[in-house]
């Protein structure tokens, strides 16, 4: 019986002490230090009690007092991030809708509400928007419809003109050339795209894949630029074809 009732008071003293303890953090949390706030997390809980001597017990007060003395024990801790303000959140809205747009329109993805709630965290800095989308998989994704793509054709041409306008005869010279040399890169592009589309279809189960290394290097685009002879080449070719080993110079397989 007596054993028992040790057991019991034991329980009972446990839970008290459990109780002042939750309700001490919770007073920590609730207080602003230095205009942020406390996240509430096992790690951060466990190591500020561990701050504590014997027969202390937690306070905001307290906590203060062990900041001030020891500056660097907040770096230690983990701190929620700061409420934005009205302004703020609008300006942080706005910036993940226009990358939201700009990610939308190179990867021809609609921008529809779906794949806005998908994406609109990533957000923030365009290239977390291209590696979301690219670690969702854009054939997860809802596709731009036509008018889509249609639309957003005419706004590029639309917002084309009036930057020509807006040019002096210089500046104007200098962007019809490069607009011309980029015409002329992308023709380029696509037809090597259609010649290799040709090989892919040609070469299609008839030749083993290449392997990861030849000869003691890595097949990679590294070794066709530097290591490859025209004697190699070809019997890389002959052995694995010619679209084999133009993905692999490619960086596709």
């Amino acid at each position: 019986m007596t054993t028992e009732l040790t057991e019991i008071r034991k329980e009972t003293q446990e839970s008290r002490e459990e109780s002042r303890r939750g309700l001490a953090w919770l007073a920590v949390l609730r207080t602003p230090f230095d205009g942020k706030h406390l996240k509430d997390a096992t790690a951060n809980q466990n190591l500020v009690f561990s701050w504590l001597h014997p027969g202390e017990s937690l306070t905001p007060k307290l906590l203060e007092r062990i900041f001030k003395d020891r500056p660097k024990a907040k770096n230690e801790l983990i701190w929620l991030a700061p409420e934005l303000t009205p302004q703020q959140k609008k300006q942080q809205q706005d910036t993940r809708r226009a990358v939201f747009q700009d990610a939308c329109h190179h990867f021809r993805i609609s921008e529809c509400e779906a794949n806005w709630s998908h994406l609109q965290e990533f957000c923030d800095f365009e290239y977390l928007a291209v590696q979301a989308i690219q670690n969702i998989g854009v054939h997860k994704l809802v596709r731009a419809r036509q008018e889509e793509l249609d639309e957003w054709e005419q706004q590029a041409q639309q917002q084309r003109i009036t930057q020509l306008k807006a040019m002096d005869k210089e500046s104007l010279r200098n962007a019809v050339n490069e607009e011309f040399q980029d015409r002329r890169q992308a023709a380029h592009a696509a037809e090597s795209n259609r010649v290799f589309a040709e090989k892919e279809k040609a070469d299609q189960g008839m030749y083993p894949p290449l392997p990861s290394h030849f000869r003691g290097r890595k097949l990679d685009k590294e070794f066709f630029v530097k290591h490859c002879d025209r004697a190699t080449m070809k019997f890389l070719n002959q052995k694995f074809g010619p679209a084999n080993v133009e993905a692999r110079i490619r960086g596709i397989r």
